[in-house]
């Protein structure tokens, strides 16, 4: 069914967009202003790993700023927490996204959703952290 879909719709109906993909940003905080999930970093779709970070984002950003009246010293926090959780989370989305063969493709992607299975949530202080 979804074959014939496909087959039946007309080459100009079919949506061709580019992925941009934006390049890491080395501050996501001002002293009274923060970016989160996609404003902050966003990634390519194929490994679908922006939304889950954007919602750790959020969680960890409620939890700092509920618990600190000292905006600028929670900000600094969440920076200081997400900008590496980020990174290392891009490094393993662009080793799935550019594996060179299938076998590399699955083993980078086994890790990565090893990792994102296994992994503990940010922002709960040195629990929170990878052993």
């Amino acid at each position: 069914m979804l074959s014939a879909l496909i087959a039946a719709t007309p080459e100009d109906r079919i949506l061709h967009n580019r992925i941009m993909l934006v390049p890491p940003l080395p501050h996501w905080v001002s002293a009274r202003v923060a970016l989160a999930a996609d404003a902050a970093h966003a990634m390519s779709p194929h490994i679908t790993a922006g939304a889950t970070l954007g919602i750790e984002d959020a969680a960890l950003l409620g939890r700092l700023l509920g618990a600190d009246e000292d905006v600028p010293a929670a900000l600094a926090a969440y920076q200081a927490d997400r900008i590496p959780r980020y990174t290392h989370v891009a490094r393993l989305s662009e080793a799935v996204e550019h594996a060179p063969t299938p076998r590399e493709f699955a083993r980078n992607y086994a890790a990565f959703s090893h990792w994102m299975l296994s992994r503990r949530p940010q922002g709960a202080g040195s629990e929170g952290r990878e052993a």
